[in-house]
């Protein structure tokens, strides 16, 4: 009997050991930087205020965070739109199950129009979803904030504002803050450069039929209006 608790004792030893030497590691990390606690304390606090800047400029570039964007999408973002690009469409297909999911559980009553949406999507018609997915949006945002996304620009301004100082979430506060920001979205249709093209389909373009932006059907396109 003796022998088997002597043989379980050394299994768990064995078991525990690596654990033990990585808290050896992190006791003695802590007393050879004791600032750590407080940082990481001051970063999970503020997190959102860190990333504000880079989110912002992504929503230059046509592209808005979700609940299951990676932090690392800064990392693409500090390299190159190409490679922001690559990396967002990446996490969106990725993704595309678990977002399209939430977004029905959060929005039952348009999923009659979403699954329509998304169905056009995955068959590549994207001259036929991204009107759908402008509409949606701008509904969206209405029917939470009261104010459309794309067609009230300086009342949008004013909304957000207001929830701003009455809000006291920082990720929240970010949030509003970004989709206050004028985008290649909602710009007006003289904005048609090739260059600007790249950055995002102009919803006054598409949903006005404009000559100038026919050419708006594309999956990344697709993609950036889609209505997270």
């Amino acid at each position: 009997m003796n022998n088997n608790f002597t043989s379980i004792k050394k299994r768990i030893e064995q078991i525990l050991e690596p654990f033990l030497h990585q808290l050896q590691q992190a006791q003695s990390f802590l007393e050879n930087n004791p600032e750590f606690l407080d940082n990481l304390k001051r970063y999970i606090e503020n997190w959102p205020k860190f990333y504000k800047d880079d989110w912002l400029k992504m929503a230059g570039y046509g592209w808005f965070i979700n609940w299951e964007t990676p932090i690392t999408v800064t990392k693409a973002l500090s390299v190159s739109q190409d490679t922001l690009d690559q990396f967002m469409t990446r996490h969106l297909t990725d993704a595309w199950p678990n977002i399209t999911e939430r977004i029905i559980e959060l929005y039952p009553e348009r999923a009659h129009i979403l699954l329509e949406s998304f169905k056009l999507h995955q068959d590549e018609n994207y001259i036929a979803c991204i009107p759908l997915f402008m509409s949606q949006i701008d509904g969206i945002c209405a029917q939470n904030l009261s104010v459309f996304l794309f067609s009230e620009h300086e009342r949008r301004l004013e909304k957000t504002q207001e929830l701003i100082n009455d809000s006291r979430g920082d990720l929240l506060n970010v949030f509003l803050e970004i989709i206050s920001t004028k985008t290649q979205f909602g710009a007006s249709i003289s904005s048609y450069s090739n260059n600007k093209k790249k950055i995002a389909p102009n919803r006054n373009g598409v949903l006005h039929g404009s000559r100038k932006h026919l050419d708006y059907g594309t999956r990344i396109n697709s993609l950036k209006t889609f209505p997270f």
